[in-house]
């Protein structure tokens, strides 16, 4: 018999049909199927919901679930615990916390240096990289991170004009 793994709680809604936002600790390191089922507990019984959409967005979960397409619909399963079968999900293969010696390629200036840690704050994460001889802290985000390559060991970044020249 598999086990029921606590993953956090559905914490808000996440636009106009019905999806939901997931937080919980550690949500960015595991990957839930899109094929499967998620619980959520109604009146202390872990109920089951079929799962829809699956996306991740920082180190939340955006889920969309069957019979749920309204900001109605979802607004009652705000609070409430969510948990998965652990046969539904996996860890990751790729973990992105450890980029240390990663080479930093810039779409405008090329390779830039070389990654030292990243660096997860609360609410930011920030990428300690080496450039000419100097650390320098660069927000490791969506929008100016377009792709980490683990095979090559390359993050590819966008720097919005001037971050380098902050310095």
């Amino acid at each position: 018999m598999s086990q029921l793994i606590k993953l956090g709680k559905l914490a808000r809604v996440h636009g106009l049909k019905g999806a939901l936002v997931a937080v919980g600790d550690n949500l960015q390191d595991i990957e839930v199927k899109k094929t499967g089922f998620l619980f959520i507990e109604m009146n202390n019984v872990p109920t089951p919901f079929f799962i829809t959409e699956v996306k991740y967005i920082g180190k939340n979960l955006v889920l969309g679930f069957d019979g749920i397409k309204t900001i109605e619909q979802a607004k009652p399963l705000i609070g409430k615990e969510l948990w998965a079968d652990e046969k539904n999900m996996s860890v990751k293969k790729s973990n992105t916390n450890n980029l240390q010696d990663y080479d930093l390629i810039d779409e405008i200036k090329g390779n830039v240096g070389k990654v030292n840690e990243l660096i997860t704050l609360p609410k930011q994460q920030f990428l300690s990289v080496q450039i000419n001889e100097e650390e320098v802290l660069l927000p490791y985000t969506d929008a100016f991170v377009k792709k980490v390559d683990h095979k090559t060991k390359t993050v590819y970044y966008c720097a919005p004009e001037g971050l380098f020249d902050i310095n």
